[in-house]
């Protein structure tokens, strides 16, 4: 936009010569993350290998727990409205063993969450194995923006993200959050003795 390409009224705000008047800037999208889902389990098998044995199954046989980062068990895409050619929504899953409440207290600072909601996570991971499931919206119809703050090159942009400006994207997340809560109810998680909690700062 600082070379006289971009929206015309914009530029001219900015007392920027109009070389060109075409919508840069617009149409920003971004994959929006939920992250208030999290699922504790009274009936689980504690992992007994001691680090020596997994570490060998991961250098030799290329097997075992070291095989991932530790944290993403599993992910897996879903339609919310029964579109089988293509998913809405992805759903990352985070595993944390019982008393990893540290890495969860950082996590969720990282995310920009105030501490007392990673202190709620790390309160249930005290005496229990739990997951965290994440939501991502895979094709957001809401729109941002980015704008010129000022002339000068090194100045950031001023960025409006746009996120939950169009109700198909607060419907889907609320689809996608009532497929999570439904798992609860599944012969599988019933088995682990899942639990959902809410997470509520």
């Amino acid at each position: 936009m600082l070379s006289g390409i971009g929206p015309a009224d914009h530029l001219k705000e900015h007392k920027i010569d109009v070389i060109q008047d075409l919508p840069v800037g617009e149409n920003l999208q971004d994959h929006m993350l939920f992250t208030g889902l999290v699922f504790t389990y009274s009936n689980y098998s504690k992992l007994e290998d001691p680090v020596s044995e997994n570490m060998f199954k991961f250098l030799v046989e290329h097997k075992g727990r070291y095989t991932n980062n530790g944290l993403l068990g599993s992910s897996g895409f879903i339609s919310t409205i029964n579109d089988t050619k293509y998913p809405d929504i992805q759903i990352h899953r985070f595993d944390f063993a019982e008393g990893m409440y540290d890495q969860l207290v950082n996590i969720y600072m990282n995310f920009g969450f105030k501490p007392s909601v990673g202190l709620m996570y790390a309160a249930l991971n005290t005496c229990s194995f739990i997951t965290i499931e994440m939501l991502t919206l895979l094709n957001p119809k809401s729109r941002g923006r980015v704008y010129l703050k000022s002339t000068d090159p090194e100045d950031h942009v001023r960025i409006r993200c746009g996120y939950l400006t169009n109700d198909d994207d607060v419907r889907t997340f609320l689809r996608g959050i009532d497929f999570v809560t439904r798992l609860e109810k599944t012969k599988g998680l019933a088995s682990v003795g899942a639990q959902l909690h809410e997470i509520t700062p």
